[in-house]
């Protein structure tokens, strides 16, 4: 099979600049990638496992950095993973017993990855950081994001008018 690498790419160019395997040497990952975020300074690049193993990839040498992280899941997987404009990876979790049932915002602070009391979020959330510890999150089938302030917990709908997004990005 082919090994798993991280592909860098000039947005400019276009060109791949670097790749990064994550396979071998000192990287012993475990489970499928569920997921890559940049920090908001655009120093380092978290990739996320679905078992939440956790590898940094420094941006400026292209290394990854040898402080792994793992964290316990028990019955969960992740499907989501993103970072806020204060860097704190958001990691989207579910249920695997039974499915579409829980999900969970699992919070960590970088570069340290202290965990933050976790969120309940309604099922099959997709995400995406705003301003101010701010989150907007949507439903695939809904036509409105629900913003939620990720200081006090309180929740906002947003309506799209008839608009399915797919996906999303805050500025």
């Amino acid at each position: 099979s082919t090994p798993l690498t991280v592909s860098f790419v000039d947005p400019t160019t276009m060109q791949i600049t670097a790749l990064v395997p994550m396979d071998g040497g000192d990287v012993r990952r475990s489970g499928n990638v569920a997921g890559i975020a940049v920090t908001h300074g655009g120093l380092s690049v978290q990739v996320v496992f679905t078992d939440l193993q956790v590898l940094e990839i420094d941006a400026a040498t292209h290394e990854v950095v040898r402080n792994v992280r793992a964290f316990s899941t028990g019955d969960q997987e992740v499907i989501h993973v993103s970072v806020s404009a204060d860097d704190t990876l958001l990691v989207a979790v579910r249920d695997t017993v039974t499915l579409s049932t829980f999900v969970q915002l699992r919070r960590f602070n970088l570069p340290g990855m202290d965990e933050q009391p976790a969120l309940s979020l309604r099922s099959g959330p997709r995400f995406s950081p705003g301003p101010g510890r701010t989150l907007y999150r949507w439903q695939p089938e809904g036509t409105a994001l629900t913003r939620l302030d990720l200081t006090n917990g309180t929740e906002r709908l947003v309506p799209l008018g008839s608009a399915l997004p797919t996906m999303i990005t805050v500025v």
